[in-house]
């Protein structure tokens, strides 16, 4: 997946969404 971030997005969620794409390969 691509990250856009921008004045809308934190960090946080950025690194949330990686996450959860991380817990998805692991499974």
């Amino acid at each position: 997946n691509v990250y856009v971030v921008n004045g809308e997005e934190s960090a946080e969620e950025v690194f949330e969404e990686i996450k959860n794409e991380i817990s998805k390969l692991l499974k």
